[in-house]
């Protein structure tokens, strides 16, 4: 369980992505598998409704309407009735009445007498003036404006605009309130310590966002990999997201002997000759090989294959090899005073006493070399040199049996194996033979019989499991839809 209140975004779209870091490289022999089931997001969230601003605006708009009303019932009736004189309003009002079926008891007084009525107030009103002398203009000229008419257009413009600001002033003021709210810094802190207030009304809710929460089906996950995508899988089976390293182990041996094919005979690096005879037959990698005094001392025979790995091995780590190879020879110790391999304290026949001028004396080498296939990096692995071999006494040894050559030990040889293979992940090379040294004894006519040096076989063996890369990633991905909320503010709280 984690509590995540703090990463849950309020207006984006909640995407979760639940990653498998490989932090290490690592060989792993077979597959392992972590999994995860029942990923659950529950997410709790309140939304705040602004109850007094709604209110507010409720109220303004309905008084804007009913002014709104007012004011337009005003200038329709004031169009219609209003700008006449109140004489022309009765009767037009009267006018009216007649057409009803039973006119009003209204007296009427007669033409002829309405006019002598008002004559006679208005005779009464200017007699006091009449038969005086009518005044003599002083000075300028008196002119007499024009009155303007009554400024209609205006007052209906001037109409408009009272409705218009009537009815757009409660929407600024609830806008203005709004985004004022939005700015302030406090409002979640003094929202989330508070219920339903006379300013606000929270609503809470409580969701699991992830739908397909169990696996059930791949609907709405997705899967991204980085790195070395041959090291990890991401699967969905039985209502499990896997995340599945795939590891893997292998082994294979090369048993080679004389039958086999594919080699073949090789010059030397130090362009040495080489030996009176050599083969490669049923028996093996044969040579033999008689030196007379004088000649060329240092003789070297080889030969060389190709192998392949059944795998790229850039993916896998050595974790074992071994090599084996059996040999055996025969030579001539001593038979004749002119004859014979010389080793350290041989003697001639005819003068035991004479102890023969030997430093490493005669011998033979057999070697097994590794290297990549363009030979770049190259490696002795494992080798016998004879010692007793052609030994005059006190008992002649005249024969080497079955020999068993390892290497030094299994860690080098790994080594080896692994810097042959950096070049070429898949193929290597292994080079064979055979190096003789015959040295001058320092007595006339000395001459050494090598009547058989044989590699009869060898085995090398190589198991390995598969590397697994550091930094490789895979990460399984929901992507979730947002919090709905109108437009509305929203706390995320859990």
């Amino acid at each position: 369980r984690i509590e995540v209140p703090n990463l849950i975004p309020s207006s984006d779209n909640i995407n979760i992505s639940i990653q498998l870091l490989l932090a290490d490289e690592f060989k792993l022999s077979e597959n392992y598998t972590i999994s995860i089931d029942n990923v659950i997001l529950w997410i709790s969230y309140n939304i705040y409704f602004q109850t007094q601003s709604d209110f507010l605006f409720q109220f303004l708009l309905i008084g804007a309407i009913i002014a709104s009303g007012l004011l337009g019932g005003y200038y329709i009736y004031y169009r219609k009735v209003l700008r006449f004189p109140k004489a022309v309003r009765h009767i037009k009002k009267y006018r009216r009445t007649l057409n009803k079926p039973h006119p009003p008891d209204i007296h009427i007084v007669k033409r002829e007498n309405g006019f002598k009525k008002k004559y006679k107030k208005e005779l009464s009103r200017t007699s006091s003036f009449i038969g005086t002398p009518r005044p003599k203009a002083v000075g300028k000229k008196i002119s007499v404006k024009k009155q303007k008419s009554p400024l209609k257009k205006k007052n209906l413009i001037f109409l408009i605009f009272i409705l218009l600001g009537i009815t757009f002033i409660p929407i600024i003021i609830t806008v203005n309130m709004s985004a004022s709210i939005r700015e302030n810094k406090a409002f979640d802190i003094n929202l989330a310590q508070q219920d339903s207030t006379s300013l606000w009304t929270r609503e809470s809710h409580r969701e699991q966002w992830i739908k397909n929460y169990e696996f059930n089906t791949n609907e709405n996950w997705t899967s991204s990999l980085q790195g070395d995508v041959s090291d990890i899988e991401p699967i969905i089976s039985n209502g499990t997201a896997n995340y599945k390293i795939l590891g893997g182990s292998g082994s294979q041996q090369f048993f080679e002997n004389g039958n086999s094919n594919g080699w073949v005979q090789v010059d030397n690096d130090d362009n040495l000759p080489l030996m009176d005879s050599y083969e490669i037959n049923a028996d093996g990698w044969f040579t033999a090989h008689t030196w007379d005094d004088n000649e060329a001392q240092s003789l070297r025979v080889q030969w060389r294959k190709n192998f392949t790995m059944n795998v790229n091995m850039s993916d896998y780590y050595i974790t074992s090899a071994s090599l084996e190879a059996w040999i055996n020879g025969s030579a001539q110790a001593v038979s004749m005073d002119n004859g014979g391999i010389d080793r350290p304290g041989d003697t001639l026949v005819s003068n035991p006493i004479n102890e023969l001028q030997i430093a490493t004396g005669d011998f033979a080498r057999f070697f097994i070399l590794i290297s990549d296939v363009e030979r770049n990096r190259e490696f002795e692995s494992t080798s016998y040199q004879t010692d007793d071999l052609g030994k005059d006494g006190p008992t002649q040894i005249t024969e080497l049996n079955n020999t068993l050559i390892t290497p030094v030990n299994e860690e080098t040889l790994i080594f080896y194996l692994e810097q042959a293979l950096q070049y070429d992940h898949q193929n290597f090379t292994i080079t064979l033979g055979v190096y003789i040294w015959c040295e001058d004894s320092g007595h006339p006519g000395d001459r050494d019989y090598w009547n058989s040096l044989l590699i009869k076989n060898f085995t090398l063996s190589i198991s390995y499991e598969k590397r697994i890369n550091q930094f490789t990633s895979v990460s399984w991905n929901y992507a979730g839809e947002k919090i709905e909320a109108g437009g509305r503010r929203v706390k995320v709280t859990n």
